[in-house]
């Protein structure tokens, strides 16, 4: 009886092509391989058929496999048992050669394939079968080698293969038919199956070994457990990189031993799927310290009790993050004791472990630590992160996240952290991460620009290689990638050869690690019933796990995932110490922007008419009559309605604020492409009715589907024209435009990420236009009402799972704790939906319900669904019905509402009015004058005020909301009186009611009288005038002053006090003590 007989059910030619390479295992081995690949070739073009994958989706089984494996078809062990078959059976073709051992060990693969093909198109997951291991038959094999094949029989065989794969695609079409037929759900249910069927794959000892050969030959070990074993004489030869199987040693044999040449580098442990793999590097442990020592091979050192450095467990599973102690390969450096196992996704090369052989990664660290970062043309910040990143990685941390406001020179900061690492040998090669084409190119020109030491770049030091470079070259230090390509080549490879090592880079660095990095889902035991594998392993995660390497985040803002997969940051430089520390400009309290409509919403009564456009048909339809009021808010505007009278009011309030024909940027966010189509338009014609005319090219919408976006952004940071950008969120990220000096938001955003990054665009230094601070222009309230989204953990794993998917699930769902699970979720899902759920809606929704409310039927998901059998059945309808009203919710509606303007107004911190917020820092003062150390000094010794005091002071103030530049503007609002006074005149004024005088007033007369006080000789004079310099841009000029920026160029402290013969501490006092001399 056929060991495949379950399948004749679904086609007997795959039972019949089964059978052929079984019969053919010992007396032609490669015609059993070729086979064998046929019928796996067979298995996959029916699963294709039967899980809707179209013929045109994928040309030959290598695409075929990439396609199963971006849908979530079978899991990553039942992809590599297809791999292999395919490649022994290709070997077979081409070579025309192949062993029975290899035909019987790919013959059991194939019977593992075709289980799951069962278990997962019959629902049957505990189906079980008997393998039945063919013999040899002697007569059978002296017969047939009478009649040997010839390469004409061979191709004999090849053609009777294509008509029997012809004839099963003919049949196919009919099947094709029929799925197409079915339901989107009943298709998902299908591969769901079969995913489920082929996670639940167990693979005894023999096939894993032959699994894992494969593994370790595509990274360029010369192994086969069959044949290359010392035991049969094998051992390590010169220029030759060797996994010999079976190696002796005192505590038995090692699975493989890897040698590089003569040298003797890993040993590993080999197991079935079922064992935890993580205790079995404690076997690999003993074999290192009782490895069969002869004069065979040389080992390259001895560490403790260990003579082999680098040992690996594995059980053949692909790794998984929620299974790390069942999956994936531990990997355990033995040369120091301080090193723990960690798991890898796949096997170093050769070449790999001879470059980890040759790290000593304790004289790098001494390397960095003898070494100061001095010579590093950073900031004193941007070396403090590079210091503190430095100190993670000596103490053991592989993953690290640096937290630094947008503008304050992540990259500069990179490129010195990489430049030391990289000097010091800590890494041999760093892979420079980001998700944009632009932004790479950014970060490659500053490798190349910046010069680091003896005036020499990174790029004139070391070999780099950019984005159009596919593989780094062996004396390559940093390669820079997007995420989306090595997303491709390492996810969907589309051959053999583009098989990257888990070695290739020791250390990514990951640009803006906030994006698209999202966090695996955890996984209960209960989820892993139910949900695609998929659904949990994020691709931009997997990309990151893939290498072996130590990873350093950046970003501006951290969110909830992105500390959940690096951890808390080691450093933090925020945007307020950056503005406080003259590195970054502040804005002034937003401008809004209030319309009739804005303020009231849109509302259409009972009975009314309403447009609205179809974007599935790309036509404007109407729901006439409509029976009840529907009301949309600001928050509304732009996303779910779509209002040209007020985006034209707002236009036209902009262009009484904003000037085009000037070298100011304005940068303007939409909420869609077209949408800001209609503001360019909307826009050049208010600037046309205000002027009379407007230069054509000053208004220029850059978005994703402009015509190169590249060349615009480039235009638009280096040219007068465009003036004006509007935008969706292209330019939210990584665009370094100084000269930017309004922010207009036309959108609400949900996220504070986001809303952080658009504000960063603007927060840069501009010497060239004078730029003291930016302005923000807020039509739709989005400064007040942003809530920090991105710090909240929905109900829901998974947003875009549909209710008619949950249904799916729950009805396969065994477990109470997995039903429990789903239906937490369809009752969250219900629950965010009942809002829209009025009038004929909500009388729909009853009479599906058996005449619940939605809160009813919400309570019943709790109990009847976990209690009644047939609940889910019943909930089908219910839950198709919810999908399409969402669906609906994809409409956008078109106001002709009229709108008019209410104003531009512009707030003072939480509390809106000037007095009001004049009050509350007089208020706050008052009551900590006394109590906070930089306060008491300001108010009674502003003599002996240093700079670091000045800067805690500011950043007290600044958690409070009070700022020195809206302090000024609520003064001027509140008195009509324009006076520049400082922070610190501010606070002496409502401490010991000190007069608001301007500081450069203050500063002069100061300056006037030291000088007519004292005998000051010219060089002096000339120091005086230095001093005066600064205060007018930092306030405070203390000792440790005199040792940075132009003071330490021209000697420093030592040379000044020597300068003033030894009173220079004095003198400062005494400067400080004159500006802030109390005047009445």
């Amino acid at each position: 009886m056929s060991n495949v007989a379950f399948l004749k059910n679904y086609e007997q030619s795959l039972v019949d092509v089964f059978d052929k390479a079984e019969r053919y295992v010992f007396s032609d081995p490669s015609t059993s391989l070729f086979k064998t690949r046929q019928f796996a070739e067979m298995l996959a073009q029916y699963t294709a058929v039967k899980v809707g994958i179209a013929e045109w989706e994928a040309s030959n089984q290598t695409e075929l496999l990439s396609v199963f494996k971006r849908k979530g078809v079978f899991g990553e062990l039942a992809l590599n048992l297809f791999h292999s078959i395919r490649k022994a059976g290709n070997k077979a073709v081409h070579d025309n050669k192949g062993a029975a051992d290899e035909a019987l060990a790919h013959l059991k693969m194939a019977w593992e394939l075709s289980l799951i093909f069962h278990r997962g198109f019959s629902k049957d997951i505990k189906f079980v079968a008997k393998y039945v291991e063919p013999k040899p038959e002697k007569d059978f094999r002296d017969e047939y080698h009478k009649v040997l094949q010839s390469s004409q029989q061979l191709e004999k065989k090849a053609q009777e293969a294509d008509t029997e794969i012809a004839a099963l695609k003919g049949k196919l079409k009919l099947i094709e038919v029929n799925v197409q037929a079915q339901s989107s759900g009943h298709i998902q249910e299908s591969l769901q199956s079969v995913f489920d069927a082929s996670n639940d794959l167990k693979l005894d000892e023999k096939t894993t070994r032959k699994l894992i050969d494969e593994q370790l030959r595509i990274v360029g070990w010369e192994v086969d457990t069959a044949t290359i074993r010392h035991s049969k004489g094998s051992r390590p030869q010169k220029n030759k990189n060797i996994a010999i199987a079976e190696w002796p040693t005192e505590s038995g044999p090692a699975d493989y031993a890897l040698f590089c040449g003569l040298k003797l580098l890993g040993v590993v442990e080999a197991k079935k799927k079922g064992k935890d793999v993580k205790s079995d590097i404690d076997q690999a442990c003993r074999y290192s310290k009782g490895i069969a020592l002869d004069s065979d091979f040389e080992v390259i050192g001895k560490w403790d009790k260990y003579f082999v450095p680098f040992l690996f467990a594995t059980n053949g599973r692909p790794y998984i993050e929620q299974l790390k102690e069942k999956s994936g390969i531990w990997f355990l450096d033995a040369r120091l004791p301080t090193n723990l196992p960690r798991p890898l996704v796949g096997w170093y090369s050769p070449e790999g472990l001879l470059d980890l052989s040759k790290k000593d990664e304790s004289n790098a660290l001494r390397k960095l630590k003898e070494e100061t970062t001095d010579y590093l043309p950073l900031r004193e910040y941007q070396k403090k992160a590079v210091e503190k990143t430095e100190n993670a990685i000596a103490n053991g941390a592989r993953k690290i996240l640096i937290a630094m406001a947008t503008g304050t020179g992540k990259t500069r900061t990179c490129i010195g952290l990489a430049y030391r690492l990289v000097k010091a040998e800590r890494f041999n090669r760093i892979l420079f991460l980001v998700d944009r084409t632009s932004l790479g190119g950014q970060a490659e020109d500053n490798f190349k620009e910046m010069k680091i030491e003896d005036n020499k770049s990174f790029s004139e030091v070391y070999d780099i290689r950019g984005l159009d470079a596919i593989n780094p070259e062996t004396a390559t230090k940093v390669h820079f990638s997007t995420v989306q390509a090595l997303v491709k080549r390492l996810l969907y490879p589309t051959n053999d050869e583009t098989v990257i090592p888990v070695d290739q880079y020791d250390c990514i660095i990951i640009d803006e690690c906030h994006r698209g990095y999202t966090l695996d889902k955890e996984l209960t035991d209960e989820e892993f019933d139910y949900r695609n594998e998929a659904d949990y392993i994020s691709k931009y995660r997997r990309v990151i796990e893939y290498f072996d390497a130590v990873k350093i985040g950046l970003t501006a803002t951290p969110a909830l995932h992105t500390t959940e997969i690096f951890g808390k940051p080691v450093y933090t430089y925020s945007y307020r110490e950056a503005v406080i520390d003259g590195y970054l400009i502040d804005h002034q309290e937003p401008f809004k922007i209030k319309t009739k409509l804005s303020e009231e919403g849109i509302k259409w009564k009972k009975g009314e008419t309403i447009k609205y456009f179809d974007p599935e048909s790309s036509s404007i339809e109407e729901l006439a009559n409509i029976k009840d009021e529907l009301a949309l808010e600001v928050d509304d505007f732009n996303t779910k309605v779509i209002t040209e009278n007020f985006n034209k009011i707002v236009c036209e309030e902009l262009v009484k604020h904003i000037d085009w024909d000037t070298y100011e940027k304005t940068l303007i966010f939409c909420a869609r492409d077209d949408h800001a189509d209609m503001v360019v338009r909307l826009l050049n014609e208010a600037y046309e009715k205000a002027s009379g005319e407007i230069n054509n090219q000053a208004i220029k919408k850059i978005t994703a589907n402009v015509d190169r976006p590249i060349e615009q952004i480039k235009l638009f940071k280096n040219e007068k024209f465009p003036s004006i950008v509007v935008t969706v969120d292209l330019l939210t990220t990584g665009i370094d435009v100084p000269e930017i000096c309004n922010i207009v938001f036309i959108r609400r955003v949900k996220s504070r990420i986001l809303y952080d990054q658009m504000i960063g665009r603007a927060t840069r230094l501009c010497e060239k236009i004078q730029k003291d601070f930016f302005q923000i222009y807020d039509a739709v309230n989005l400064y007040e009402t942003l809530q920090p989204y991105s710090a909240m953990k929905p109900v829901t794993p998974n947003p875009t799972i549909t209710l008619e998917e949950l249904s799916q699930e729950l009805k396969k769902a065994e477990k109470e704790t997995t039903k429990k699970s789903i239906l937490d979720q369809i009752a969250a899902k219900i629950n965010a939906r009942k809002r829209r759920l009025k009038g004929e809606n909500l009388e729909e929704f009853k009479t599906l319900s058996g005449g619940l409310t939605p809160d009813e039927y919400v309570e019943e998901v709790k109990t009847k669904g976990l209690t009644e059998k047939d609940w889910a059945l019943r909930f089908d309808q219910i839950a198709k019905w919810l999908d399409r009203l969402q669906e609906q919710k994809k409409k956008l509606f078109i106001s002709e509402h009229e709108d008019e303007s209410r104003g531009v107004e512009q707030g003072f911190g939480e509390v809106g009015r000037p007095e009001d917020y004049l009050e509350g820092f007089s208020k706050f003062i008052k009551e900590n004058v006394n109590k906070v150390q930089a306060l008491i000094i300001v108010a009674k010794r502003p003599r002996d005020l240093t700079k670091k005091e000045l800067r805690e002071l500011k950043l007290l103030l600044d958690a409070q909301g009070y700022k020195e530049h809206t302090l000024q503007q609520a003064y001027k609002t509140q008195t009509s009186k324009d006076i520049a006074a400082s922070l610190i005149g501010f606070v002496r004024r409502e401490a010991i009611g000190d007069a608001l005088i301007p500081f450069n007033e203050r500063l002069e007369k100061a300056i006037s009288t030291i000088k007519s006080t004292h005998h000051f000789t010219p060089v002096q004079l000339k120091w005086i005038d230095k001093i005066k310099q600064q205060l007018e841009k930092e306030y405070v000029v203390d000792t440790e002053s005199l040792d940075k920026g132009t003071f330490k160029i021209d000697g420093g402290f030592n040379r000044a006090n020597k300068i003033f013969e030894g009173h220079i501490e004095a003198i400062l006092h005494e400067i400080n003590e004159l500006i802030w001399q109390q005047t009445a």
